[in-house]
Formats: structure tokens, C-alpha cells, sequence
């Protein structure tokens, strides 16, 4: 698979080339593909940041509704952004750890559900 991907990577390259667009580098599409192939693997554990103002007001019954196991952190109503010194919207974190590994692609439907931003890998719940 990424064998031809990589082929018709550099079949648009040289397309892109000819109409005066930006070159690609072998090494840039690899690692473009490796994260698309990471962002793939199934796992048990992913977080979401969850915005008040966005979520729906029962976000927390439709996880439960779910049946998986999941947590919620305090509001973290008072963080800094550490670049601009202005505070950042209020959100929650959460972490649901599913029965059973899940893709990106399963997942992004909470997020959805959620109207939450990109759910995030959680390798490890210990710390």
C-alpha cells in the first residue's frame, strides 16, 4: 500500500512539477504516510477537549450512552496560553478507554457527537 501511494504521490509530483507547483520529497512523503498509517492503529485509550459552549448540553448521558468507560477533568477554566499570556476557552478533558481498540475513524464519531476537536491517542492511563 504505500508502495502505490508513494507511486501515485510521484505520479501527481511530476504533474505538479510540470504546472510550476511545489516539489515533494520522498522523505516528506513517507513521513506523511507514516502518520497517516499511526493515525490509523487502533487503540483502547483516547482524549478530547470538550468546549462548553459547543458541546450539547447532555454530552456527558450521550457518553454513557456509549457503555464505555470514560472520565471527565475539572473545567479548567483559568488556563494561560503560555505564548500570548491570554486565557484559553474554558474546556474539559476527557479520556474514554473503549472495551476494545478503536481507529481514528471510529472515534472521530464522538467527536462529532461531541462537537468536539480531533480525538488524541492515549498510550498510557497509569502516568
Amino acid at each position: 500500500m504505500l508502495v502505490y501511494g508513494l507511486r501515485k504521490i510521484l505520479e501527481n509530483k511530476k504533474r505538479a512539477t510540470a504546472n510550476g507547483s511545489s516539489i515533494f520529497t520522498v522523505r516528506n512523503i513517507i513521513a506523511y504516510d507514516r502518520k497517516k498509517l499511526e493515525k490509523n492503529d487502533p487503540v483502547r485509550n483516547w482524549s478530547w477537549v470538550v468546549y462548553p459552549e459547543s458541546a450539547p448540553e447532555n454530552w456527558r448521558t450521550l457518553l454513557d450512552e456509549t457503555g464505555e468507560k470514560w472520565i471527565e477533568s475539572p473545567l479548567h477554566d483559568k488556563d494561560i496560553n503560555e505564548t500570548t499570556n491570554e486565557p484559553k476557552k474554558a474546556h474539559w478533558h476527557i479520556i474514554i478507554s473503549f472495551s476494545n481498540k478503536k481507529s481514528y475513524k471510529q472515534v472521530l464519531k464522538i467527536s462529532e457527537m461531541l462537537n468536539a476537536p480531533e480525538p488524541v491517542k492515549t498510550k498510557n492511563l497509569q502516568g
